[in-house]
């Protein structure tokens, strides 16, 4: 085998390598969909897995309702000639247990809210992730597209310049614009990274994922207004599971100022005294009253702030909706103006300019300051586009609509 065979060989063997290596990142590189985003997002979180802990542990402690105190067993000697076994057991009113049972059962509905707000909520957080990962993809693109565009207008001047055709200052100017998008460009790059690594926190994976830019044959905007009716907010259930818990907390403690019941068995009884009549039977007195008026009082006070908060959390949520509302509004007919008209006017501007370009009419100052404007232009329509997102993530947070 010649020196130039071996040539030839290692270098299809390197071909092949690099088409193999090209082809498992492509395959490793994949497109995040929003379904398998807030899918993966439900089903792995830590902080979903966690609420759901809680929420077992108030399931638990339902079990716990009917508890009883531990019961007394001694040895006592009732006549001083032999010793019998006694038992005692204590048991509360039974009102005690009935609404201790209720109080459970409110903490267990309100441990569940809790879990289903702490879902919404952090849904709606990864909402936003997704969609600013989705606005950072769709700049990049923009400003890669113009990179690409003023560089090549740069070395175009370059060319002309040298033949004559030009004169320094467009040379010049041509440089100085495409260093400011190369930079712009540059920031893209890093704030889209940051995007995935943010993105990355809720959705941990190994694959390398690349956000699709917002198109704009996606958006449907021809809904007059929001139609959805609004479902009971986990936030609002939370507010009134809390006043409903402490309002059971405060008859558990209404309770337990009623007499309790003891029990006892084999309790100084002689030994020749028949089965039934071994038994004793008594009532606790709630004697201190003191402290159960002072726990009462302190319930009572404990429940008119919870009151307070839930109404004021009522008032909140309710602003917080009407603003949302507002907000979706606002960009929805932003984006419709760069959809309709904004984006086609800025494209039918860049090729006019450059037709004129071409004819003669026009300089390459002048055509890099049209393919500025529409540079802005495209910027503006995927800053509305994001705000439209993040808009609609806020009502579907508000209306409970998210998935």
């Amino acid at each position: 085998m010649t020196f130039d065979q071996k040539k030839n060989r290692g270098m299809s063997w390197m071909m092949l390598m690099s088409v193999m290596i090209i082809a498992a990142q492509s395959q490793a590189q994949r497109i995040l969909q929003r379904d398998e985003f807030l899918n993966g997002v439900k089903a792995n979180h830590p902080s979903i897995q966690a609420e759901q802990k809680l929420v077992d542990a108030a399931s638990f402690e339902k079990q716990t309702a009917w508890a009883l105190p531990n019961p007394s067993i001694g040895v006592q000697s009732p006549t001083g000639q032999f010793y019998a076994l006694g038992i005692n057991q204590n048991f509360d009113f039974p009102g005690v247990y009935v609404a201790r049972k209720r109080m459970l059962e409110a903490n267990l509905d309100l441990q569940e809210n809790v879990q289903s707000l702490q879902a919404e909520m952090l849904l709606y957080e990864a909402c936003q992730a997704f969609d600013e990962g989705r606005y950072r993809s769709t700049n990049l693109r923009i400003l890669r597209e113009q990179d690409s565009l003023l560089y090549a207008i740069l070395q175009a001047t370059e060319q002309r310049f040298l033949a004559g055709d030009i004169d320094l200052m467009e040379k010049n100017f041509a440089m100085l614009e495409y260093g400011q998008v190369h930079q712009q460009y540059i920031q893209a790059q890093v704030e889209y990274e940051n995007a995935l690594r943010s993105i990355k926190y809720y959705f941990p994976t190994r694959d390398s994922i690349v956000m699709q830019p917002f198109e704009a044959s996606a958006f449907d905007l021809n809904t007059p207004e929001l139609t959805l009716m609004p479902n009971l907010s986990s936030y609002l259930k939370v507010a009134e599971g809390e006043v409903n818990l402490i309002g059971q907390q405060l008859k558990v403690e209404k309770n337990k100022t009623f007499p309790g019941i003891q029990l006892g068995y084999l309790n100084q009884a002689g030994k020749d005294t028949p089965m039934n009549m071994r038994w004793q039977a008594g009532i606790t007195i709630p004697l201190w009253f003191w402290q159960y008026s002072g726990n009462i009082k302190a319930m009572k006070a404990r429940e008119e702030a919870i009151s307070a908060k839930a109404d004021q959390a009522k008032l909140a949520w309710e602003k917080g909706r009407v603003n949302a509302v507002s907000a979706w509004s606002s960009s929805k007919d932003i984006l419709q103006y760069h959809l309709k008209s904004g984006l086609t006017t800025a494209q039918s501007l860049a090729e006019a300019s450059e037709r004129y370009l071409f004819a003669g009419e026009i300089d390459y100052i002048t055509h890099l300051r049209t393919l500025k404007d529409v540079l802005q232009y495209r910027l503006a329509y995927a800053d509305a586009a994001y705000r439209y997102a993040l808009a609609t993530d806020e009502v579907n947070y508000y209306y409970n609509q998210n998935p």
